[in-house]
């Protein structure tokens, strides 16, 4: 497997953007007929599957952020790991040097 290359702060972003647009999404409550020439309006039927659609979008969305949360965690992890052992390496050389 080759080297993965990330950035924290475009994870962070995505993560701040999908919050965003849940909530955002989460102040939609209401089905529109999408032409001003009708005067049809949504049915139970419609109504209840818009909800659920919002319903299942939220926890997807919800889902998804927890999941780039671990991976930016992880990410921190690593990067800390790493100093430590780059301190570690600096450390053995002044010592032998």
């Amino acid at each position: 497997m080759g080297e993965i290359r990330s950035d924290q702060t475009i994870v962070q972003q995505y993560i701040n953007e999908i919050k965003n647009k849940k909530n955002a999404l989460s102040h939609t409550s209401s089905v529109a007929t999408m032409s001003g020439f009708t005067n049809i309006t949504p049915n139970d039927y419609m109504k209840k599957a818009f909800s659920n659609t919002l319903l299942y979008t939220d926890m997807i969305s919800s889902y998804l952020v927890s999941d780039l949360e671990r991976i930016l965690s992880i990410a921190k992890s690593f990067e800390k790991h790493d100093h430590m052992q780059a301190m570690a390496i600096a450390y053995k050389v002044n010592k032998n040097g």
